[in-house]
């Protein structure tokens, strides 16, 4: 599924959003991405420590989460923490899951840790070596510099672990 940028009501209407002013996965620190339970973050109550989330950055770098425990906790009294020294993950959502009305203080909590397993690169910027002659492919000449991503516009691609289905 994709992450957008923020945690807005209009973000979370569309997909989970990362938070603003917490590091991106793979980052040293506690990445807090939430979103709604009853849509894109159903599947966060059949998580289970051991479980492994993987996440792609913007960048195409793959990394690899274990979840290590779930909490719930009062959002009146409770502040989520995005400093750090290791790579995190914190993914939120309202709870109970099958709350009848919605915007309650509780909040279901899944912490991960970065997994020992290194991060793989996805794809690599384009580069002058990767870009094909316009004449060989119709189109033309890629541009030799990697395009910096938009600022407001990060998206993160997060796999579900193999024991929860997306969607279906």
């Amino acid at each position: 599924m994709i992450v957008l940028s923020g945690g807005s009501g209009r973000t979370l209407a569309f997909a989970p959003g990362h938070l603003d002013g917490s590091p991106l996965p793979g980052a040293p620190g506690n990445s807090i991405i939430g979103g709604h339970r009853d849509t894109h973050f159903r599947l966060l109550e059949r998580l289970k420590p051991g479980d492994v989330i993987r996440a792609e950055d913007r960048w195409g770098v793959r990394h690899r989460f274990r979840v290590t425990a779930k909490q719930v906790v009062d959002s009146r009294i409770t502040r989520l923490d995005p400093d750090g020294v290791t790579p995190a993950l914190i993914l939120v959502t309202c709870y109970p899951f099958d709350a009848i009305v919605p915007g309650g203080p509780w909040r279901y909590l899944v912490f991960a840790e970065a997994d020992p397993a290194p991060s793989r690169p996805g794809r690599d910027p384009p580069s002058e070596s990767s870009s094909r002659p316009a004449e060989r492919s119709g189109r033309p000449p890629a541009d030799p510099r990697p395009t910096p991503p938009p600022a407001r516009a990060q998206s993160i691609s997060i796999a579900a672990p193999p024991s929860v289905t997306v969607g279906g």
